[in-house]
């Protein structure tokens, strides 16, 4: 379905979604849609029910976040389950390139000139994949990406740190 029109803002930045949209995507009231913004545009995507992290997840990517200076996601072969630092709303699909390395379950290094993007609307281009092996609880393999702040360079340690951190997460996810 293709579908453009003029739309109204309220005061409190409410729009409503002609009900012929509502309709063709089956939304109905409480569902989860994802917004994407740029500096020219605002993309709405309706989204399935997202798997809350539990409070372990969180706290690893807490620590690696206090540690790194840079973004960091955590996405399954599918969609991103949790990021810090990084303007994407949880559940967008990962781009090719990202399924591609979460089912391969092995490490990569990047340049930001490789120009690899965890979403396909990313402005971020990711410099380290580190792979969490293994059927999870939240499907198949998981992958915990880097992405750096003004092309910050990571140090061998905070690669070290990031890695570490994504063993620590397959312990955790595999006990």
């Amino acid at each position: 379905m293709e579908y453009a029109t003029l739309l109204n803002m309220d005061r409190q930045g409410r729009i409503v979604i002609p009900i012929q949209v509502r309709k063709a995507l089956k939304l109905e009231e409480g569902d989860l849609i994802a917004l994407e913004a740029n500096e020219k545009n605002i993309l709405l995507r309706k989204q399935t029910a997202y798997i809350p992290l539990d409070a372990g997840l969180k706290e690893f990517l807490d620590i690696l976040h206090a540690n790194v200076p840079g973004r960091i996601l955590l996405c399954s072969e599918t969609k991103i389950l949790a990021v810090k630092n990084y303007h994407a709303a949880l559940n967008m699909p990962v781009t090719e390139t990202i399924r591609q390395l979460v089912q391969k379950e092995t490490m990569h290094l990047f340049s930001v000139q490789d120009g690899v993007y965890p979403i396909t609307s990313g402005r971020y281009p990711i410099s380290a994949f580190f792979p969490i092996p293994g059927e999870t609880r939240y499907g198949s393999a998981l992958g915990l990406l880097l992405c750096p702040i003004n092309e910050h360079e990571f140090s061998e340690m905070e690669l070290g740190c990031a890695k570490m951190t994504a063993t620590a997460i397959t312990r955790y996810i595999n006990q």
